[in-house]
């Protein structure tokens, strides 16, 4: 009887191993797999562009002066007294945030396909508020 249970064990160790290998190929090929894209994808100016824009605009800071701004955004698209984004659906929040945030105009940098990276300064050039969207 001991020693059915001590092969029953041995087995067992067997399977655990073989499952544990397995396991441990599919998380590397996934890795590998992910970097390999990314590094497909990063090797793509426009994506690479688009990458560096949303870090940079995520360092946007409220009271953040508007030559600061555009000196790290570059030139904005487009200029208006009225806030918007790619669509307003989904983006009440930001809207809400807009109309509270005492912005006297806002500027606009239009990327990709339809996404809106909006600014607003107060009267003394200081941002108010920072938001982005699209659909």
């Amino acid at each position: 009887m001991r020693r059915l249970w001590a092969t029953f064990f041995k087995e067992i160790r067997i399977a655990l191993i073989v499952i544990a290998v397995a396991l441990g190929s599919l998380l590397l090929i996934v890795l590998i797999v992910y970097g390999a894209l990314h590094a497909f994808l990063y090797a793509d100016p426009e994506y690479r562009a688009m990458v560096e824009f949303g870090r940079d605009f995520e360092q946007v800071t409220i009271g953040m002066e508007r030559e600061d701004v555009e000196e790290r955004l570059g030139s904005p698209d487009s200029s208006d007294n009225d806030f918007h984004l790619g669509q307003k659906d989904g983006f009440e929040d930001a809207y809400e945030r807009a109309a509270q945030s005492g912005a006297t105009y806002y500027l606009f940098w239009h990327k990709w396909v339809d996404t809106t990276f909006t600014i607003g300064f107060d009267a003394n050039d200081k941002v108010v508020v920072a938001e982005s969207g699209g659909t």
